[in-house]
Parts: structure tokens; sequence; C-alpha cells
């Protein structure tokens, strides 16, 4: 359980997650766009 919280105290998983909870669907591009991360991290 530790290690959930640890994932999700990271902000951009918390976007990630904000992200995917409020959309119906979104392209992994969409979602790769918004962040300064590659498609990998």
């Amino acid at each position: 359980m530790r290690d959930v919280y640890s994932a999700v105290a990271d902000p951009t998983r918390r976007r990630l997650l904000r992200l995917l909870a409020d959309a119906d669907e979104l392209p992994l591009h969409e979602m790769t766009a918004r962040f300064r991360v590659g498609r990998t991290a």
C-alpha cells in the first residue's frame, strides 16, 4: 500500500489520473502532449 501512496504523491501522476478520470476517451498522443515526459516515462 505504501507504493501506491508514493506513486500518487507524484504531481505528474496526479495530473495524469485527473485527466483520465475526466475524459471519456483520451488517445495516448493527446495525453503525452500535455506533459513534459516521453511516452515511455
